[in-house]
Parts: structure tokens; sequence; C-alpha cells
């Protein structure tokens, strides 16, 4: 049907970005720490 609602995603938890992004204090981390972590968030992302 194309009005169809589609199925809902399992709820499986926090994803690898979010359970990553709950380890990190921005406060603590020098810009290039930051740097870092921001473009291996966005690696973890593209899994």
């Amino acid at each position: 049907d194309l009005f169809a609602q589609p199925p809902e995603a399992e709820a499986s938890g926090p994803s690898a970005v979010e359970a990553a992004l709950s380890t990190i204090n921005p406060d603590a981390l020098s810009p290039r720490e930051a740097l870092d972590t921001l473009y291996a968030l966005k690696k973890l992302s593209m899994r």
C-alpha cells in the first residue's frame, strides 16, 4: 500500500554513536582532541 506506515524500528538500545557521546566530556577536551573525537564519531556513524 502506497500510504501504509513503514514498520517501526525495534528499540535496541542506544546506537554506537549515542553510547560514545555519553562517555565524552567536551569541557575536558583540547581543541585537537575535540576535532579527533568528532571525526571518530562521524566514522562510527557511517557503520
